[in-house]
């Protein structure tokens, strides 16, 4: 389990940057209670367009839990790709939702899944975020809803995974903690 945390770090204030850290480290305690012998290590880097250029950045990797929120949209993109081109699952992890998984051998692609956004949003998803300006930030980062409330779920994906190598519910969907139903963009 590898997190990568975006440029939070450049702007966040040390209250912010540890809450984001606690949450890692309450799904670390939580897997490691569930099953001692799995190896849970979490990684501190900064991610960047630039720096998924080298997918590397991922290496040794079983899954990358993304729930960096900056840049909005972008941040997702850069990961994903990155780290299927590396073989490497990714799991999204946003305010109030889980999914898509995304991999290299099965499930949608992230390029399906922003057309799904783009559909969703009436053509806005694309323009927002690739016009977004470096001075503008999410009104509630994953920090605040993300993912302490959904531990509980996102342990059961990322255990899943780990013994079986897959987690069909999100290869093409992602959960949706307000209706708590499973939504497909395929």
């Amino acid at each position: 389990l590898t997190n990568f945390i975006d440029n939070r770090l450049s702007y966040a204030g040390s209250g912010q940057v540890a809450n984001l850290f606690l949450q890692f480290a309450i799904i670390k305690k939580r897997i490691k209670e569930l099953n001692s012998s799995v190896r849970v290590i979490t990684v501190r880097k900064y991610v960047s367009a630039n720096s998924t250029a080298n997918t590397q950045i991922f290496a040794d990797s079983d899954i990358v839990l993304q729930a960096a929120d900056q840049p909005s949209g972008l941040i997702d993109r850069y990961v994903v790709k990155a780290a299927v081109a590396a073989n490497v699952a990714v799991l999204l992890v946003h305010n109030g939702s889980v999914g898509p998984l995304f991999t290299s051998e099965r499930g949608g692609s992230f390029d399906q899944f922003e057309e799904y956004l783009q559909k969703e949003s009436a053509g806005l998803y694309l323009k927002l975020i690739e016009n977004r300006s470096e001075n503008n930030r999410t009104a509630f980062p994953t920090i605040a809803h993300g993912i302490l409330g959904l531990t509980e779920y996102v342990c059961d994906v990322i255990l899943a995974f780990l013994a079986t190598g897959r987690f069909k519910d999100l290869e093409k969907a992602y959960y949706d903690q307000r209706s708590g139903s499973l939504i497909g963009y395929l």
